[in-house]
């Protein structure tokens, strides 16, 4: 019991070149030893074993001498190499259809297509092969893009992409995050709540990504939505202290001052050791609400009339595009009104402007009443109208787009004092953030007084501040002379100026999940809108493939 147990692991023991002319031996892999004839793997290297083997099975091969032995074993490992070469080769061929069908999928999840068309696409890369390259195309036919192909690659970018978060998250280190929620009813009457998260690193690294979807199947209460961000948020073990703001539209589930979803996550914050969350309303929805204000209902009443009877009858419809087409007017068609269209407003009072002549002729001609367009004072009031939504539907534009900082949204609407009441709240803090140099050091909080003063007296940061933008001049600021200031700076980078990301992707949703695609789970609307929300890459060869384990299998053993 006192031996011990003996480890040839530990011997160290070495290939020995002579095995090779003597027994018809080469090196395998590291520790071990293989036949030329047979294949068969030793796992000692010693001498005794690999002679024993010889002797017992290869014992003929000794008739081979000199030249003649030196020639067989060359045309021996000759077939050995030529045999390794066809599993790698079959290997990396595997591996490059593999990543082929999942670049093909991810381009149907991000141009919105069904799974299903992904057979339609191989047929046409088959057909295009034939002309193109014919001698390729036993290689294309290995591509796999049937329905459930596609389901399962899909699965795994998503799988990959949600990796890839968490480990954004888990780097975050005293950086800072906020999240923009809205709300939204899909074709089967699910609730579908988006939840997109917005991350600042301590070096300014900015990330814009979906956190997660949740699928509401009962009521939609402030502390229902509260629920749902709060698990998703503990599922890629996200601190609330580091939750800065949080951005939403106007719902009374959302901003309700006693059980709305933001006053419940902000105490959950505020409990968890968090500064006060900076809470708004979508700048976007303010603006639009804003331009809904004006609205002089005696103009828009009779431009909604008179587009309902030139569009909603078939034969008054084609009757007035053909009147236009021989009038030669700027313009073929009128555009019709749709309340939850952002720029509806604005883009159907201009064209009945632009096209006001004809129109009159038109209904002239059907003999509808047209009083109205004869009136100076009402055309006057018309062309106000479409002036104001015309400026008003500019600013819209202004604010959509991804990566704009809130204090760019601000600039764009500082005319409006009251109605962005919500903003101006925090219009200090902003304006420090977007001019360090322009604020009172003791008007602001007590720990950046100093930081303060050093940065104004410092003509190096000046000069930076005028030569680079924003986030460049921050990065280049040093953590250990200013740290409360890059604190501020980080917390007002990861702010949401608005919901755009969220009203853009209920749009995908909406036609991912049509009439024809009302059978598209949960799950894989989740998978779907992850994939073509992100602004990150899926590592799409460090996937491993459910279906190509068993051919991994069979090569290892091989």
């Amino acid at each position: 019991s006192w031996l011990k147990k003996r480890n040839f692991g530990d011997e160290k023991r070495r290939f020995q070149d002579k095995w090779t002319y003597a027994y018809f031996a080469v090196p395998h892999r590291l520790d071990k030893v293989m036949c030329l004839i047979c294949k068969h793997v030793n796992a000692m290297l010693k001498d005794f074993n690999i002679k024993r083997h010889y002797d017992t099975n290869h014992k003929t091969y000794d008739k081979f001498t000199g030249e003649e032995r030196t020639g067989k074993l060359e045309q021996l490992k000759r077939g050995y190499t030529a045999q390794q070469s066809v599993f790698t080769n079959l290997t990396k061929s595997g591996e490059a259809v593999t990543q082929a069908s999942y670049v093909v999928a991810q381009e149907i999840t991000r141009r919105s297509k069904p799974f299903s068309d992904g057979e339609f696409l191989r047929d046409c890369i088959l057909k295009v092969a034939d002309i193109v390259c014919p001698e390729q195309k036993a290689k294309l036919c290995d591509i796999s893009l049937s329905n459930d192909t596609v389901t399962r690659r899909i699965e795994d970018l998503a799988k990959n992409l949600k990796e890839q978060l968490g480990q954004r998250m888990e780097g975050l280190g005293k950086g800072a995050f906020s999240i923009a929620l809205d709300e939204s009813t899909d074709i089967s009457d699910t609730a579908q709540l988006l939840i997109f998260i917005q991350t600042v690193t301590e070096n300014f690294e900015i990330g814009e990504e979906l956190l997660s979807l949740e699928s509401i199947k009962d009521r939609t209460r402030g502390v229902d939505i509260c629920g749902a961000v709060c698990r998703s948020l503990e599922a890629y073990n996200v601190k609330l202290p580091s939750m800065v703001g949080n951005t939403t539209d106007g719902a009374p589930a959302m901003v309700g001052r006693k059980a709305g979803a933001v006053s419940l996550l902000s105490e959950k914050v505020a409990n968890s050791g968090g500064e006060k969350l900076i809470k708004y309303h979508c700048i976007i929805h303010q603006e639009a609400l804003a331009a809904q204000t004006l609205e002089m209902k005696h103009v828009t009443e009779i431009v909604v009339k008179t587009d309902y009877f030139l569009k909603s009858r078939g034969l008054n419809h084609r009757q007035f595009k053909t009147f236009l087409e021989q009038s030669e007017a700027d313009f073929g068609e009128v555009i019709y009104f749709s309340a939850v269209r952002w720029l509806s407003r604005g883009a159907t009072l201009k064209r009945f402007f632009n096209l006001r002549k004809e129109i009159r002729e038109f209904m002239e001609s059907k003999g509808q009443d047209f009083t109205k367009l004869n009136y100076t004072k009402w055309l006057c009031d018309l062309a106000l109208l479409v002036d104001v939504n015309t400026c008003l539907s500019d600013l819209n534009l202004k604010l959509q787009g991804h990566g704009k900082l809130i204090y760019t949204l601000f600039d764009n609407v500082k005319e409006f004092e009251h109605r962005f009441s919500d903003f101006r709240n925090h219009e200090k803090s902003i304006n420090l953030f977007q001019n360090p140099f322009s604020c009172v050091p003791a008007e602001e909080p007590a720990e950046m007084h100093f930081e303060l003063i050093d940065l104004q007296e410092s003509s190096e940061a000046r000069a930076a501040y005028c030569d680079r933008n924003l986030i460049e001049f921050y990065k280049a600021l040093s953590p250990a002379t200013y740290p409360a200031l890059l604190q501020h700076a980080i917390r007002m980078v990861s702010l949401f100026g608005s919901t755009y990301i969220c009203e853009k992707t209920f749009s995908t949703m909406a036609i991912n999940q049509s009439k024809l695609r009302s059978r598209l789970t949960d799950s894989h609307l989740h998978d779907v809108l992850r994939i073509a929300t992100t602004a990150m890459e899926p590592d799409i060869r460090g996937i491993n493939p459910r279906d190509c384990v068993l051919v991994r299998m069979f090569l290892k053993v091989s």
